[in-house]
């Protein structure tokens, strides 16, 4: 759902208005043309539209196609190995998870041999979802890992996302007919819109306010405070703990940190 108005108006849909931009004319069109079966991925950063993007691009060319979702890396070889039927569509938002994973070799090489096969009957079927740019996730030395990079340089599979709303007009109208959008202008100036109607905003305030508890709090702070001094990789989770007890000095006792993974796991998430 998207932020409430500050007009506390109730009536509106949990979408705002969409309001086109550059890579959606490129990802109707891609579903629209060509026999092969395909793979499109939303490049961009946290809150910047990549999933609303794929939502409304298959809502507007493909609205009956049967949509599977795996849950995880190995799902998603399974499901790639068996026979999907004509016109099936995979979703993979935030398909770094899949790529970045213990099978990511193993995924973007049926990925591979999916974009390899002849010809299908239409519909085609189409893997499509969202993405962070590689440079984030990505190490730059394995096999694995050269696998997901040459199937992110294959032509047509990566789609940057456009920040900015080019067309002036298209947003007018959209300030006009939901409220969200005519808050979202005027307290951002016409800068990061997007990320205001997703929430942003509140998210920062909540942090604040300290409605997150002091451990996730501090947790939190820690997180961004290392993005700040350029710690782009997925942190360890006993480098997070350490520094975030650093923010709780006011408490006695260790921090409480369970984030469901073993102690020299690093935990990938957007630090913004």
């Amino acid at each position: 759902a998207a932020v409430l108005p500050i007009s506390g108006q109730a009536d509106l849909p949990a979408l705002t208005v969409y309001v086109d931009r550059p890579h959606d004319e490129y990802l109707r069109m891609a579903l629209r043309t060509g026999r092969r079966d395909s793979l499109l991925l939303v490049v961009g950063g946290s809150s910047t539209g990549k999933t609303r993007a794929c939502y409304e691009a298959l809502r507007a060319v493909r609205p009956n196609s049967p949509v599977l979702r795996p849950a995880n890396d190995d799902e998603l070889v399974a499901l790639l190995g068996a026979d999907l039927e004509s016109g099936a569509v995979v979703w993979l938002d935030e398909a770094q998870t899949f790529l970045n994973g213990q099978h990511g070799g193993d995924v973007a090489r049926a990925l591979h041999l999916m974009l390899d096969r002849a010809p299908q009957p239409d519909p085609k079927r189409v893997v499509i979802g969202s993405i962070w740019p590689p440079v984030l996730w990505l190490s730059p030395d394995d096999d694995d890992e050269q696998a997901v990079r040459d199937l992110l340089a294959r032509p047509g599979v990566t789609v940057p996302v456009c920040e900015a709303f080019p067309f002036p007009e298209r947003v007018e109208r959209a300030a006009e007919q939901d409220p969200r959008w005519r808050d979202a202008l005027a307290t951002s100036g016409g800068v990061n819109v997007v990320q205001f109607l997703a929430g942003g905003p509140s998210l920062v305030r909540n942090l604040e306010e300290g409605r997150y508890g002091p451990d996730a709090g501090a947790l939190l702070t820690a997180a961004m405070d290392a993005y700040r001094i350029g710690f782009w990789s997925p942190l360890p989770v006993a480098m997070l703990a350490e520094a975030a007890s650093g923010y709780r000095r006011s408490r006695q006792g260790p921090l409480e940190v369970d984030l469901a993974v073993a102690p020299g796991e690093a935990v990938a998430g957007e630090l913004d």
